[in-house]
């Protein structure tokens, strides 16, 4: 169940006079497995007494600078070029973290480090015959 729809749910049933362990009565009998827990539901009553809005407050929090595009473009260039570059050698010519750089690697860009060089996680057909066909020449 979407968020909004659970506080509007909540709400709802506040205003109607129910107390917390009913609402989650209610909730658990109509949406079963996606009903938010009793401890959810008593945190969001408490917080949500003189509060109009259903939705989150935006939060102030660090922007994200190191998984731009370019960067991630940048990341992919390097190592295309060079499958031997080692994840410090990245994070020093990017001037990034080194838990950015393995999350472009890895979780934007699909590859894995496989003895010794970055190759990515999951080959195509074409690659995968071009693969066969060297093992067998060998």
């Amino acid at each position: 169940m979407k968020k909004i729809k659970c506080h509007a749910v909540i709400e709802f049933l506040f205003l109607e006079g129910l107390k917390t362990k009913k609402i989650y009565e209610r909730m658990l009998k109509v949406y079963k497995n996606s009903s938010h827990s009793i401890s959810t539901i008593e945190r969001w009553v408490a917080f949500k007494c003189g509060r109009t809005s259903l939705e989150d407050d935006l939060r102030q929090g660090r922007p994200k600078t190191a998984t731009t595009p370019e960067i991630v473009e940048k990341i992919q260039d390097i190592v295309l070029e060079n499958r031997q570059v080692t994840e410090d050698n990245l994070l020093k010519a990017l001037g990034i973290s080194l838990g950015s750089v393995s999350n472009i690697l890895a979780e934007e860009l699909g590859f894995r480090k496989l003895c010794t060089q970055w190759v990515l996680h999951s080959l195509t057909i074409e690659q995968k015959h071009i693969r066969m066909r060297f093992s067998h020449s060998i």
